[in-house]
């Protein structure tokens, strides 16, 4: 397969993988602004002037502010790879659809289509070879 249709076919993996390390990552921070402790023998709250939760607020704004626009990335990724299959025969675009837009495994797309796994490699082949001349046709 050609590194560009690759590429191209990947991205919505690549771009949710990424999607879930940073929710990770705001789901920490949120959890290290939770207090560690709460002394109820105090009249009031005390905090120290070294107090971490504005840097630990304005970081998970960044990283929320970043996660918003990977999600806009995966889903124009997953409608461009769906405006490329619609021109491929209806095999190869559901070789295609079921495999990255749905992010099925290949044993779940073979029995999908009541095929055997080696006969959706070679769909997948044909439908790759096409979408790179789509791809180059488009750009």
């Amino acid at each position: 397969m050609n590194t560009e249709v690759k590429a191209f076919l990947n991205r919505p993996r690549n771009l949710l993988a990424e999607i879930k390390r940073t929710q990770s990552q705001i789901d920490g921070l949120r959890q290290g602004m939770l207090p560690s402790g709460i002394r109820y023998d105090l009249d009031k709250v005390i905090s120290s002037p070294s107090d971490p939760m504005p840097q630990y607020a304005a970081r998970v704004d960044e990283l929320q502010e970043y996660l918003n626009a990977l999600r806009v990335a995966y889903w124009s990724a997953l409608d461009a790879i769906t405006n490329a299959a619609v021109q491929l025969n209806d095999s190869e675009q559901l070789v295609i659809m079921l495999r990255y837009v749905s992010q099925r495994r290949w044993p779940q797309v073979a029995a999908e289509m009541g095929q055997t796994e080696r006969w959706m490699f070679m769909i997948h082949r044909r439908a790759t070879k096409n979408l790179e001349k789509i791809i180059k046709g488009v750009q």
